[in-house]
């Protein structure tokens, strides 16, 4: 159902990813708001005789084949194919969590009984060895990381700020604050950042992403509310774009909530990409980015207080020289973080399962 913003020949280009293997997306009937009674089998039904298939390519090299999902859904009948046709051994079956549901019966039953858990952050990982007693071993850190590409243009670029905005038709002569990331009505980050910028006449808010429909809801809301400095771009096709109005930015917010997301772990794409940018971040301190930020390459507010942000944005703004050495501490510490680097880490450890 995304098929309206990405297709599916630009999928790899269009998120800059390079690499030698050859990727199959499976033709599945979707659409949004489809039910899961019906998502699910259809998903199972699509999977699974892909599973069987690369069994019968990969005969011989089983113990050197790894089944990767973030969807507890498709790793039972994995699981249960694993124990009828390999009696514990076979190919290593991984889950990706990217939250944990310890009173889910499907995901405790898929907990016990996966080779690994890879988690994106820290406190993930913490939580399923220390909650759920998944031992140290079988835990690995993910992270999300950018693309070697993404890296490589970042510092071939030469474009100055202003060169940017002045592509981008944005203002020169005032301070921009951008938020890349989802937008959408049912987004409780947004209103925040909204409220913040009618505290903030004088900066200017640039929000990207977003359908038609969902620019309209909040172009409607800035009217309703007589809020006038806020500039939405609407949904950009390449990771590119997006970097553009990263790299124009003098502050970047990440300001994403309880209300919408588990901040423990739920750790958002674009901090990483944030942080190529080279710009200073505004964001709550949460468990899930401890990893990544700490108060050497970001700007921490309270959460869900649009005072609190106003006031990390104002902090940002009035000393340009510590905002400017925050923003190359966040550059320098995203240099590590490229899938070629985190992905040697994850096949180490895939080894030892």
């Amino acid at each position: 159902y995304r098929s309206y913003n990405i297709a599916r020949a630009d999928v790899l280009s269009a998120y800059g990813i390079e690499h030698p293997f050859r990727v199959t997306i499976l033709p599945t009937p979707l659409w949004e708001g489809a039910s899961k009674w019906y998502y699910v089998p259809v998903l199972v039904g699509f999977a699974f005789p892909a599973y069987l298939a690369a069994l019968a390519r990969g005969r011989g090299a089983w113990d050197e084949t790894y089944v990767l999902s973030r969807d507890v859904n498709l790793l039972v009948p994995v699981l249960l194919a694993k124990r009828a046709l390999f009696r514990g051994g076979g190919p290593k079956v991984i889950h990706w969590a990217h939250e944990i549901k310890p009173d889910d019966p499907q995901y405790r039953w898929v907990y016990d009984r996966v080779d690994g858990l890879i988690g994106t952050s820290s406190a993930l990982v913490d939580d399923l060895h220390e909650r759920l007693g998944t031992p140290r071993e079988k835990l690995a850190v993910t992270l999300n990381p950018i693309s070697t590409r993404q890296l490589r243009e970042r510092r071939a670029g030469a474009a100055t700020k202003r060169d940017v905005r002045r592509r981008l038709g944005l203002p020169s002569d005032r301070p921009l604050v951008v938020y890349t990331g989802k937008l959408g009505p049912d987004v409780d980050e947004i209103p925040y950042i909204l409220k913040a910028a009618a505290r903030l006449p004088g900066c200017t808010f640039v929000l990207t992403g977003g359908k038609p429909s969902a620019v309209e809801h909040f172009e409607a809301y800035c009217r309703a509310h007589g809020i006038e400095n806020v500039i939405f771009s609407g949904f950009l096709d390449r990771y590119t774009d997006v970097l553009d109005y990263q790299v124009a930015a003098d502050v970047l917010v990440s300001y994403y909530t309880t209300r919408d997301h588990l901040v423990d772990y739920n750790y958002p794409q674009k901090i990483t990409e944030y942080m190529l940018a080279g710009n200073p971040i505004v964001t709550p301190e949460y468990r899930a980015t401890q990893d990544v930020l700490d108060d050497t390459n970001a700007f921490f507010v309270a959460p869900e207080d649009p005072a609190a942000l106003v006031e990390g944005i104002e902090r940002v703004l009035a000393d340009p020289e510590r905002a400017r050495a925050v923003g190359e501490k966040a550059w320098e510490d995203v240099q590590a973080l490229t899938f070629k680097e985190r992905t040697r880490r994850l096949m180490d450890f895939f080894r030892t399962l």
